[in-house]
């Protein structure tokens, strides 16, 4: 399952909501909603968005790379942009 997670920067600009998208999730509150439901959550990975990344994608490939490289390197909890969260469990 993947979904999507914000950082502390677009929900001061955008508000909670925004970018089509009705919900925002966390990794420890996803852990814990799971957990609740009887899944058994093996893996958690969070990816964080490189901004302006659909540009970038259309100006070379080498670039994304790098800077998804870089984006990757921060903390999530610190991150200020978008990004998603992989989980992998089972019931």
């Amino acid at each position: 399952m993947e979904v999507p997670t914000t950082g502390w920067l677009s929900e001061l600009i955008f508000g909670k909501y925004h970018m089509g998208h009705l919900r925002y999730y966390d990794p420890d509150s996803l852990k814990t909603f799971l957990d609740k439901h009887g899944f058994n959550v093996q893996s958690i990975k969070v990816y964080n968005a490189v901004p302006g990344g659909v540009k970038m994608l259309k100006k070379g490939s080498a670039v994304y790379k790098f800077m998804n490289k870089v984006c990757n390197c921060i903390p999530p909890r610190i991150y200020p942009y978008f990004g998603s969260i992989l989980v992998i469990a089972s019931k």
